[in-house]
């Protein structure tokens, strides 16, 4: 998307990001979010505040979901 930004089309991308954080799949959701970032970075925050309760309830939930992804007594701290 960065190097060719007509791909983008916001309604489709919107779509996979709903059903992508439906995932608990660590890596899954951690590409998505970098992914997203990149994206609210290059076109703007409209259209993504849906997400914002949703990555809240993600969050909250990582300590149950993340055994092995801990890092210093952190789980997911990336994420």
């Amino acid at each position: 998307m960065r190097r060719n930004r007509e791909i983008y089309d916001q309604k489709v991308w919107i779509e996979g990001f709903k059903y992508i954080f439906t995932s608990m799949n660590l890596g899954l959701l951690l590409s998505a979010t970098a992914l997203m970032l990149g994206t609210i970075r290059l076109k703007g925050p409209q259209g993504y505040e849906p997400f914002i309760g949703p990555l809240i309830h993600i969050l909250k939930t990582m300590p149950e979901h993340a055994q092995e992804y801990h890092y210093y007594m952190t789980p997911c701290p990336w994420l």
